[in-house]
């Protein structure tokens, strides 16, 4: 059965609207309108706790199994419900384990080895980001401005901008640059 987890919760006094500042209490299941069975509740690391603190009008977190909502309740007889955050996922599991669904109710989940799930393979993805293509650093450049690029070594720079309506002058040794669009000029190195 799943482990939900509450708080901490804000602790609203439905009579006045207001948190409560402290108080103690404990928890029941929705239709326990009578108040007679507290639930059993752990800590995070599962010890019992008998009661409930309010502080500041929060409660204490904890864990209940197998409700996802619950009734607080103190001794003056002030009941809040209580939506858990989620349930957890169950301690354990080791290398090629794999968290299974367990039947019908939410969070109900267990660890098995891949092989007794019906996996029978297993990969591991890497997540990176996709960065947008960089913006064009002559994009504001008026038509007809002039860009001279040069050879360094035997490798041409790819042109440095796709707009046709500059002009780029190739400076460098033969062979000419491959990437050279109507209009553009090749130069000699020594110009």
């Amino acid at each position: 059965m799943a482990l939900y987890v509450y708080g901490p919760k804000a602790a609203i006094n439905p009579d006045t609207g207001s948190l409560l500042e402290s108080g103690q209490g404990q928890v029941y299941t929705p239709s326990d309108t009578s108040f007679t069975a507290p639930l059993s509740v752990v800590d995070l690391n599962g010890l019992p706790m008998p009661r409930i603190n309010v502080y500041d009008g929060l409660t204490e977190q904890f864990r209940v199994e197998g409700q996802p909502v619950v009734v607080w309740r103190d001794s003056s007889g002030i009941a809040v419900s209580l939506d858990a955050d989620g349930g957890n996922v169950p301690p354990g599991g080791t290398d090629g384990q794999v968290l299974v669904k367990q039947g019908s109710d939410d969070y109900a989940c267990e660890w098995v080895d891949a092989a007794d799930a019906g996996v029978s393979t297993m990969s591991t993805f890497s997540t990176f980001s996709v960065m947008s293509e960089p913006t064009d650093p002559y994009a504001d450049l008026p038509a007809g401005t002039s860009i001279v690029v040069s050879k360094t070594g035997t490798t041409w720079p790819p042109r440095p901008t796709q707009r046709e309506d500059i002009i780029v002058f190739w400076r460098g040794a033969e062979p000419s640059p491959t990437g050279m669009y109507p209009g553009d000029v090749r130069l000699p190195p020594s110009l």
